[in-house]
């Protein structure tokens, strides 16, 4: 689980904040500061193109809209 990105509700429904796991159980999450997101589709479409990304080597290209 280490390094795969997540999404924290920063401020309740109305912006979330991209993030990674640590390596190790208790160590803090890193949060991805400029990656926030004022609509939760917005965000997982987000995550989804990381770590299709991480899983496929290849990147998606749809000019940045979520579906």
């Amino acid at each position: 689980m280490a390094g795969k990105y997540i999404l924290i509700c920063t401020k309740p429904h109305t912006e979330w904040t991209l993030a990674r796991l640590p390596g190790r159980r208790g160590e803090s999450i890193e949060l991805i500061a400029d990656e926030t997101f004022d609509s939760l589709e917005a965000a997982e479409w987000a995550v989804f193109k990381r770590r299709w990304k991480t899983l496929t080597g290849n990147a998606i290209d749809d000019g940045g809209d979520a579906p």
